[in-house]
């Protein structure tokens, strides 16, 4: 699922990034399978509304919560609150960091290793 055009520009991850590139290396924080699924939602759009990301997990909001804040606590994604255009509630959004793009593609790239027998 792809981020709204209302997503503010301080939102915009880095752009994507040759993966082969990126050192194999095991990050025991996004293997968790929830990480690894949010990471991987993230690292294919530029932010998603927390609200979308919990839909798409199919999990509670504390279950989604829990593990976007350890995402958060090693600076893997970063997140922020939009006032929301049709209500004045907060929109909070979801994006991957430079540093959490590089660990999930590493991560990514030592599975495949693996898979592949290396």
């Amino acid at each position: 699922m792809a981020a709204s055009s209302a997503v503010p520009s301080k939102q915009a991850s880095e752009p994507m990034t040759d993966t082969t590139k990126v050192p194999a290396k095991f990050d025991e924080l996004i293997h968790e399978p929830t990480r690894m699924r949010i990471c991987g939602l993230l690292a294919q759009t530029t932010a998603l509304k927390f609200s979308t990301l919990r839909d798409t997990l199919g999990v509670s909001d504390a279950v989604c919560s829990k593990h976007v804040k350890a995402l958060a606590d090693r600076h893997y994604v970063s997140t922020s609150k939009v006032k929301s255009e049709n209500s004045n509630h907060q929109v909070s959004w979801i994006s991957l960091t430079k540093q959490g793009r590089r660990a999930f593609d590493g991560h990514m790239n030592m599975l495949r290793n693996i898979a592949e027998g290396k």
